[in-house]
């Protein structure tokens, strides 16, 4: 023996390495010989899916579909990338990361620090719809995306839409219009809502009844007491409550029910539909697919 030590060298799989950084992104490039690189395109493409994660939401629905069209391109030109080296080499020597219980790691890996990024980073969340309490505005059926961020950074507006833990079962999620914040006065007068004094315009309602209910001796009389529907207050809503309403005036249940809701409860603001079923005809509702939610 002359004490050389035995390279092994073997030829790349065109088929395997595109799929193995479908699979993981870099990891085509790891199977390829390329460690360095590998690892460089994974943390690039990592940072930029999280970058483009928190800004990309800012722009609603076509917004998000720019995000994961670009996520995509970028995907398939490192799986392309990973092709390429493999066709162009004939043969690479094999390394200590070459095995492939390292690329099982690597995968495993991978999926660990997605699962993570998706748990602390995410600033969305995908909700459907199941009632008619917000209809027009939203339909039973609809799937939307909430922006769980948003009020991290921003204040809580009137008209805002939002998503929040329900104060009678906080397992429970429910949807309304904020119509008034902390400090406001609040009042209904036949159906007509005044904050601090001035009408509402609200071109968003809908009401399926025509008649009026006189006011209750207190505002909230109740689940199932109708008295307060059209007519309460004047009522201030306390620091840090709002008091939300359903844009499907006379069959919603909240704030005139169950009180001021705490914006502790508080998940995030409503964004845009990205689906529409009906669930009565059975068909996607086209024309509401994109639409945003105010």
């Amino acid at each position: 023996m002359d004490g050389k030590k035995i390279v092994e060298r073997k030829k790349r799989s065109p088929i395997l390495a595109p799929l193995l950084s479908i699979l993981a992104p870099g990891l085509g490039q790891i199977y390829n010989g390329q460690l360095v690189k590998g690892i460089i395109v994974f943390l690039i493409l990592f940072l930029l899916s999280v970058i483009l994660s928190l800004t990309g939401i800012q722009f609603r629905f076509y917004g998000m579909i720019f995000v994961y069209a670009l996520l995509i391109s970028i995907e398939l030109f490192i799986a392309g990338d990973g092709l390429f080296v493999a066709l162009k080499k004939k043969d690479i020597i094999l390394r200590s990361y070459n095995k492939w219980y390292f690329y099982v790691l690597f995968v495993i890996l991978t999926f660990g620090i997605s699962v993570a990024t998706d748990k602390f980073v995410d600033p969305a969340k995908s909700y459907r719809n199941a009632s008619g309490a917000m209809t027009p505005t939203l339909m039973n059926g609809d799937r939307i995306i909430v922006n769980l961020e948003h009020y991290k950074i921003n204040e809580i507006r009137r008209g805002d839409i939002i998503v929040f833990k329900y104060p009678g079962d906080p397992k429970k999620d429910f949807i309304k219009r904020v119509m008034a914040v902390g400090g406001d006065k609040i009042e209904s007068k036949n159906k007509v809502i005044f904050i601090n004094g001035e009408k509402v315009v609200e071109p968003y309602v809908q009401h399926v009844f025509n008649g009026f209910y006189s006011a209750c001796s207190d505002l909230m009389a109740g689940e199932g007491n109708p008295c307060h529907r059209d007519n309460f207050g004047p009522v201030t809503v306390p620091k840090n409550k709002v008091f939300v309403i359903g844009d499907n005036r006379d069959q919603s249940f909240d704030s005139r029910y169950w009180g001021f809701l705490d914006v502790k409860a508080i998940r995030g603001k409503a964004l845009y539909i990205y689906w529409s079923w009906d669930t009565v005809s059975e068909n996607v509702r086209w024309n509401r697919i994109g639409r945003n939610i105010e």
